[in-house]
């Protein structure tokens, strides 16, 4: 019975050495990759790799909606401001899209909530990362009386 229990521990700390080691390695290969952005342009449809130039700094500001704003629509336009002509990924619950600033650095994406919280990602590529941001948005059909 002892050497059950002793064979059981030692198998699970080698599993997870093994496991450990492996996620090492993958996140130090990763570390060393230059970025590139696939850029596709509305007007084309053709996709391109560019890497982000560096007098375009990546910021993103979302304007709105704020992080933790309650919508009693089940539909909104997120609205923000980042670099000139840049594409922006947006990932929703329930969908995917990318949106590009226009000449102004504005954007605006209408988006469908689901009943709850959503949890909003947007993404935008800077020079050697993905610049994210990510907010919370709740739905709700409660009657609120203020």
């Amino acid at each position: 019975m002892r050497k059950e229990i002793l064979f059981a521990i030692l198998l699970g700390i080698l599993l997870g050495s093994i496991i450990l080691y492996g996620t090492y390695i993958a996140n130090k290969a990763t570390s060393n990759l230059q970025p590139t952005a696939i850029v596709q342009t509305p007007d084309s449809g053709v996709s391109t790799p560019t890497i982000p130039s560096e007098n375009t700094p990546a910021t993103l500001k979302i304007t709105f909606p704020y992080n933790n704003y309650v919508s009693f629509s089940d539909k909104i336009n997120i609205t923000g401001i980042g670099p000139l002509n840049s594409p922006i990924a947006v990932i929703t619950e329930k969908d995917e899209n990318i949106v590009y600033t226009d000449n102004q650095g504005k954007f605006d994406l209408p988006v469908v909530l689901i009943g709850g919280e959503n949890t909003i990602t947007l993404s935008i590529p800077s020079l050697d990362t993905v610049e994210t941001t990510t907010l919370s948005v709740i739905y709700t059909t409660a009657d609120i009386k203020f």
